[in-house]
């Protein structure tokens, strides 16, 4: 039987990016019978130095940054409003 390979992208590289990507490179001690052989191929944040970051932690290949655009105009796609609970 041919071994195959599946490719792992995590998006986002904050708290719970980072915990996925963690699962995923510990996925095969614990699932090895269950699941190919993984490749942990790229983490992908808006803050590329966020994404290398968490790359070069988990042992991933590479990172990549949301749409291109940069951090500040993706920002500014999707403005936050401060709420005032008093």
């Amino acid at each position: 039987m041919t071994q195959e390979t599946l490719s792992v992208a995590v998006i986002g590289a904050g708290m719970a990016g980072r915990t996925h990507a963690d699962g995923w490179r510990q996925a095969n001690t614990v699932f090895a019978s269950e699941l190919p052989r993984l490749r942990l191929a790229t983490i992908a944040d808006a803050y590329l130095p966020f994404a290398q970051a968490a790359a070069r932690d988990y042992g991933y290949e590479k990172a990549a940054s949301g749409n291109g655009r940069g951090a500040s105009q993706s920002r500014q796609a999707c403005p936050v409003r401060k709420t005032s609970y008093r």
